[in-house]
């Protein structure tokens, strides 16, 4: 068995859960980009990819986030996954390296605040060495091939060249391969979730979904709550939700794949979860008004701007999202950016569009007013 979540920190409650049931035992995998921000057309082609890869650089410039291996471990991961799903218990989802990952960092939300990424690495030997069988055989499913889409083995053929070769990872499970794909009730999961299922329609049966949808669950303190994020859950709560699994049925597998495509064709900046698995598209500036509230009339640093950000808005994105966001505002002249990216976020001060003018004007005053009683 392989389990499927969408955010680091989920990694490690469902990995304390599985400790506790046997019957829950295999690999926790990780599905690491946040597909609820960003452009989405043509993800699956090369030019849809390199698109989205261009967005992340940008996003990611200047950030403290400086690992440089974007959503390509996503690709790779589908390709193992379709190798353990055709009976191969074998599967490279790489090593641990010491930073976070782009897109790791940019799915990061409130309250995830200790999360390091675990994405994974491959080398071009790796994927010569793969089952050529498995590579001809795999291909992305919601989409015509004969219409110019990418297939897995394409989209492995794109991996970079990194410095570490991906670790072998044996499952060691006699049962029949099967996937459990976890998912909070939050855009950046359920986006995932659409992402993932659309190319694995092929394996109707093997597939068990786990949907937190608006389910009570008891907290640390005994009372009852309603997460939107699987790491919230207690692990032994886990021990009950386990019983929530069940298929994904071959409906879903024809209209879940559709509407992820008529997302993919609107292609806005932003994804957001209106209520089961319902996502809507919003523009760029959805954002803008929490961002505006957070930067008040005096403005502040950037770190505390975001948080403050992240702590009051009802639908949650990442930190490097919203920076982006602060960055594009700043150019548009709704908010004043001072200080020097070079050396980071905690250097930069934000406030208000007018306010560094009203400032450095005032200071000009002062300065004049004491040369002349000078």
């Amino acid at each position: 068995m392989i389990h499927i979540v969408f955010q680091e920190a989920d990694v490690a409650v469902l990995e304390k859960a599985i400790a506790l049931d046997p019957k829950l035992a295999g690999r926790v995998v990780q599905i690491k980009d946040d597909y609820a921000v960003g452009p989405i057309e043509n993800i699956y082609q090369p030019e849809g990819f390199q698109l989205r890869k261009a967005f992340w650089q940008e996003a990611l410039q200047f950030s403290p986030y400086t690992a440089q291996q974007d959503m390509v471990d996503d690709k790779w991961t589908v390709f193992n996954l379709v190798k353990y799903l055709k009976g191969d218990r074998t599967a490279t989802f790489g090593k641990t390296p010491d930073k976070e990952t782009p897109q790791q960092s940019a799915g990061k939300i409130v309250n995830e605040g200790n999360q390091t990424a675990a994405p994974g690495e491959t080398t071009e030997e790796s994927v010569e060495n793969a089952d050529e069988s498995i590579i001809a055989e795999a291909s992305v499913v919601p989409v015509d091939a004969a219409a110019g889409e990418t297939t897995i083995a394409e989209a492995v053929a794109e991996q970079p060249t990194v410095e570490e070769a991906p670790a072998a990872v044996v499952i060691e499970d006699d049962g029949p391969a099967e996937l459990w794909i976890w998912m909070g009730q939050n855009q950046h999961d359920v986006c995932g979730y659409y992402w993932l299922m659309s190319q694995l329609a092929e394996y109707q049966g093997k597939i068990q979904v786990l949907y937190m949808n608006n389910l009570p669950f008891i907290n640390e303190k005994g009372g009852i709550f309603y997460p939107a994020n699987l790491y919230e859950i207690q692990p032994k709560e886990f021990l009950k939700a386990k019983r929530l699994a069940r298929q994904i049925t071959l409906s879903e597998f024809e209209v879940d794949p559709d509407e992820w495509r008529k997302l993919c064709r609107e292609n806005a900046m932003v994804r957001i979860l209106e209520g089961g698995k319902k996502i809507v598209s919003k523009d760029a500036a959805f954002f803008d008004q929490d961002i505006l509230q957070a930067a008040g009339k005096e403005g502040g640093k950037l770190n505390k701007i975001v948080s403050n950000t992240l702590s009051k808005m009802k639908a949650k994105t990442g930190d490097v999202f919203l920076v982006w966001r602060i960055r594009q505002l700043a150019e548009a002249g709704k908010l004043d950016i001072t200080g020097d990216w070079a050396k980071g976020w905690k250097e930069i001060v934000v406030r208000p569009a007018g306010m560094a003018a009203e400032a450095a004007a005032a200071a000009g005053t002062e300065e004049t007013a004491t040369d002349q009683t000078a």
